[in-house]
């Protein structure tokens, strides 16, 4: 998808607090999808952005926005409600990652929060390729060791809308690769079919991608798609070498997770999702056996869900 960034694409919002002995720092681009593009504790920067590569290639880095579908959805299309939905904006079908990154969000603040909203309706860019009008929110507080990010959809059409979602957060590494451990805490995977869920689930067991159990990064390559979450057991990322662990606390409406780990590049992305990628394409009506998380939301109705990012010592 041809992007629409401008200088003033880059225009951020910033908050800072102090609270129980630590410092918490954020940066929100706005017009940028409100994509999190920093974020600080203790002056630690925990995510790697790179405007550089974002305007040579498209790719976003920091800590974007996957809507209406995380990730990859076969063929750009799908079938809803009776009808065929087109993922497409500015005329090219959008295969990658959603539509709303390049998107200019409206921003309320409190004291410790952002918030940068969308509303979508018909002649919106994003409604093009997701024609169900809607609000769209994104809220980011800061927490006394962390921030919390919590999203909010509402249905302001006439008829039940699709809804899944993913943050796509690049963390940054400190230390050698052997040093640093992630755990996953999901039992099930989706397999893939060039690299897109085609409705099958496999146990973690038989792929070789059971990180249930922390694992040093120099031993796992994934670029997967988990789901079957172990109770209300939260991924995190141990930074050994500086004594540091980062949780990756969700709520239960977080039902899947995406791991993607480069072995040559300074970061490691392990996503948060409300649903699966190619979710509508292998929903089958909701429910515990439905490996899709798509979430069908009646006309007003609401979804919400959050993901909490929390530092603690080792």
């Amino acid at each position: 998808m041809g992007f629409k960034i401008t200088d003033a694409s880059f225009e951020s919002e910033t908050l800072r607090r102090e609270g129980g002995g630590h410092t918490v720092e954020f940066e929100v681009l706005p017009r940028l999808g409100a994509n999190l593009v920093s974020f600080k504790v203790d002056g630690r920067e925990r995510l790697f952005f790179s405007r550089d590569e974002l305007l040579g290639n498209d790719y976003m880095t920091g800590c974007f926005h996957m809507f209406p579908v995380p990730c990859r959805l076969a063929g750009c299309r799908y079938e809803f409600g009776g009808r065929e939905v087109r993922q497409k904006k500015y005329g090219e079908d959008v295969f990658l990652h959603g539509l709303v990154r390049d998107e200019v969000f409206a921003v309320t603040r409190a004291e410790d929060a952002i918030t940068c909203t969308l509303e979508v309706a018909e002649g919106h860019p994003v409604y093009e390729g997701y024609p169900f009008e809607h609000a769209f929110s994104l809220t980011f507080t800061a927490l006394d060791r962390g921030l919390e990010l919590a999203v909010a959809f509402e249905n302001r059409g006439e008829a039940d809308a699709p809804f899944a979602y993913g943050v796509h957060p690049f963390w940054r590494l400190y230390g050698a690769r052997e040093s640093i451990f992630v755990s996953i805490p999901f039992a099930k995977e989706l397999e893939l079919v060039d690299s897109v869920p085609n409705g099958r689930v496999v146990s973690v067991t038989e792929t070789g991608h059971d990180f249930r159990a922390p694992k040093p990064l120099s031993e796992i390559q994934i670029d997967n798609v988990f789901w079957g979450r172990e109770g209300s057991r939260n991924a995190a990322i141990e930074f050994r070498e500086i004594r540091e662990r980062l949780v990756l606390e969700a709520s239960a409406e977080m039902t899947h997770m995406v791991g993607y780990s480069p072995p040559d590049l300074p970061y490691v992305c392990v996503e948060n999702t409300v649903g699966a990628p190619n979710a509508p394409n292998i929903f089958r009506g909701g429910g515990a056996l439905d490996p899709s998380g798509l979430v069908v939301v009646p006309p007003g109705g609401r979804a919400r869900a959050s993901v909490r990012y929390l530092v603690e010592d080792l």
